[in-house]
């Protein structure tokens, strides 16, 4: 033992011993400054890992966590895991996801604020139709901003598809009833949401042609902005959005906002490419989104 000790240090120990062929003993020793105590690494602990970054994150995106109490106990249930699993329960516990809104026989209303990317919305919702192997009819109702036909016209060209304008609210449950297609779009004219008049006007058009509010929301605006957004658009029956901008955005409490005013996610819009510029939102998606947008901001990679 000393002569081991001697050699290996005065952590060693003495694993085995045998006696060679010529009446030599072999010993084999280790050190055991590496030696873990493998109940304790295996046993769950009462808490996960230090959430310190969740804090963190939330601070970056502006997102100001709602619904304290189920987050505690979500957490509080949840084994050590890595951000990303974490932020992904976080994600689907708290927000709606509904990628199948748009599998529906009732016509798709787009309405959203100026400059909110609505008419791009409805090019890539059309090209995703088409591509998909369905029949689709556009009809616009924004006819009087100038320009604003010929811009549709001009993106839906490609597709071997020309928008319907109509210039009264009153014509549309006639001409929806004359389409034959698999997927009708109606887009609109860019609304204020905190305009009641405005508001008044787009829950009367919904209600008379009997489709689905989808609300286009643009991602970076303000937390607070974008919560009121939501809610004026949720109390006129939109139930879904489609979050655009994604791709310039680097904070995204606003899109949170929207979720956590009651709107479901559904697309998102990336890039200004029309063929391929929607995709899909999952929770899973949202979080490695604001994972990664966290991580480049400070400065490291985010962990697969």
């Amino acid at each position: 033992m000393t002569d081991l000790r001697a050699r290996l240090g005065d952590d060693a120990i003495i694993l085995s011993t045998r006696t060679l062929e010529d009446g030599q003993i072999s010993v084999t020793g280790a050190v055991t400054d590496d030696v873990f105590d493998l109940a304790d690494v295996l046993s769950p602990t009462d808490e996960p890992r230090s959430l310190e970054w969740l804090k963190a994150l939330a601070e970056f995106h502006e997102w100001p966590i709602k619904g304290r109490e189920k987050i505690e106990s979500l957490l509080k249930n949840m084994v050590p895991a890595g951000p990303e699993m974490v932020l992904t329960t976080l994600v689907q516990a708290l927000f709606r996801f509904d990628a199948a809104q748009f599998r529906t026989n009732r016509p798709i209303i787009l309405s959203g604020p100026p400059g909110s990317g609505k008419t791009v919305t409805l090019a890539k919702l059309a090209a995703a139709e088409v591509l998909a192997g369905h029949a689709v009819d556009i009809i616009t109702l924004d006819v009087k901003r100038a320009g604003s036909l010929e811009q549709v016209s001009t993106l839906l060209e490609p597709l071997d598809l020309s928008p319907i304008p109509v210039a009264r609210s009153a014509d549309l449950p006639k001409i929806i009833a004359a389409c034959k297609s698999d997927v009708v779009l109606v887009d609109t004219a860019s609304t204020n949401p905190f305009n009641p008049a405005d508001l008044g006007e787009l829950s009367s058009l919904t209600a008379r042609i009997g489709g689905d509010l989808v609300l286009v929301l643009a991602a970076g605006q303000a937390y607070a902005d974008s919560a009121d957004i939501a809610r004026s658009y949720s109390a006129i029956g939109a139930d879904a959005m489609i979050a655009t901008k994604l791709d310039v955005a680097r904070r995204f409490g606003g899109v949170l906002a929207a979720a956590e005013a009651g709107l479901a996610f559904t697309q998102a819009g990336i890039g200004p490419t029309i063929g391929d510029g929607l995709c899909a939102l999952s929770a899973a998606g949202m979080a490695r989104l604001l994972l990664r947008r966290y991580y480049s901001a400070i400065g490291e990679e985010c962990a697969e």
